[in-house]
């Protein structure tokens, strides 16, 4: 068997239209015989779902917003001494999601070395072949895109947050205006 049957071509020459991923073929970044869309869809509802337990934050957000006012008859009326936690604080939590996901990739890792030493045997194949990293690519490649997925997605979801608690947080309150600007990096 040589590389080109690895990468997902048929024995007459004509290639399989593969994985796309932004333009990106994947044929290549998985093992051999791996479903590879199915890998990326588990990994994509994975990241749904931690945008989903990121929404923590809005939650965490209408409590303290709601505890600085009180109501009398002109109105609402903001509560002297009235504070908001800070953003960190505001977003502990937010990211656990993610950090599990990430785990969960070190097992995808594992999975895919596990895969070449079972019934087919194809671990030995892999070590024929000319790049000597090929076998580690193929283990790694899809984990490591996706952990990075995770730091990108909690950076934008820490940056859009970030802007939405410096707009939903009163001007009287500037110490904690102060805070979102060390936080986001803005003097």
């Amino acid at each position: 068997m040589n590389d080109s049957k690895l990468d997902g071509q048929k024995a007459e020459g004509q290639t399989t239209s593969g994985v796309k991923l932004f333009g990106i073929t994947l044929i290549g970044f998985t093992p051999p015989g791996v479903d590879a869309k199915k890998e990326i869809r588990g990994i994509l509802w994975g990241m749904v779902l931690c945008a989903v337990i990121s929404f923590i934050f809005f939650i965490r957000l209408a409590e303290d917003y709601n505890s600085l006012f009180y109501w009398n008859e002109t109105g609402r009326v903001l509560r002297e001494g009235a504070a908001m936690r800070s953003f960190p604080q505001m977003l502990r939590g937010c990211f656990y999601g993610y950090y599990a996901l990430m785990v969960c990739m070190a097992f995808l890792v594992i999975s895919h070395y596990l895969y070449f030493y079972r019934s087919s045997k194809s671990i030995y194949l892999m070590k024929r072949l000319k790049n000597p990293f090929e076998l580690h690519i193929r283990c790694f490649a899809l984990p490591l895109v996706a952990c990075a997925g995770c730091v990108v997605a909690m950076a934008v979801t820490a940056a859009v947050y970030g802007l939405i608690y410096r707009l939903v947080t009163p001007k009287e309150l500037s110490a904690v205006w102060g805070v979102v600007r060390v936080a986001l990096g803005v003097m």
